[in-house]
C-alpha cells in the first residue's frame, strides 16, 4: 500500500552495529563538546597574555626596566607553555569532528527515520549542534579557514 503524500517516513529499527555507533556518537558527541568549549578557553587565555605582553612592551619604562623585563618574560614562558597544550586539544578535537561526522554517515543519519525515544533523538540533535559549534569564526584561523 502507498504512503500518503503528508504522512511521516516508516521508522526504522537500528540494528546491533548501528546501536552500537549510536553509543559511540553519544560519547563522541559529548566529547566534542568539551574539546570545544576547552579549546575556546584555551584560545581565549592565549590572546589575553598576548594583549599582556603587547601593553608591557607599550609601557616599558626605563626607570622599572627590571621589571617589566621580568614580567615580559613571564608572559612569554607562559604563552610557550599553552602553545603545544592548544596544539594537543586542537588534534583531539579534530579527530573527534571527524569521528562525529563519520558515525553520523554511517548511520545515514539525514536519511533514515529511527524509531528513536525522545531522550536518544535529543542525543542526535546534540550531535549536530556541537558539529555546527566548531563552524563558529573563532576556529576559522587555527583550522585554516
Amino acid at each position: 500500500m502507498a504512503q500518503e503524500p503528508n504522512a511521516e517516513p516508516e521508522k526504522k529499527e537500528m540494528d546491533a552495529a548501528q546501536l552500537q555507533t549510536f553509543k559511540q556518537l553519544k560519547i563522541q558527541s559529548g566529547a566534542l563538546n568539551r574539546l570545544t568549549i576547552d579549546l575556546r578557553l584555551y584560545m581565549e587565555e592565549l590572546a589575553k597574555y598576548k594583549t599582556q605582553l603587547t601593553a608591557l612592551r607599550e609601557n616599558d619604562d626605563e626607570e622599572k626596566e627590571d621589571k617589566v623585563k621580568s614580567k615580559i618574560k613571564s608572559k612569554n614562558d607562559q604563552i610557550q607553555e599553552l602553545d603545544p597544550v592548544i596544539q594537543d586539544v586542537y588534534q583531539r578535537w579534530i579527530k573527534t569532528i571527524e569521528k562525529v561526522d563519520e558515525m553520523k554517515q554511517e548511520l545515514k543519519w539525514d536519511k533514515v527515520n529511527y524509531k528513536l525515544s525522545e531522550e536518544d533523538q535529543e542525543e542526535f540533535k546534540k550531535a549536530d549542534k556541537f558539529l555546527l559549534a566548531t563552524e563558529g569564526d573563532e576556529f576559522k584561523s587555527i583550522k585554516g579557514g
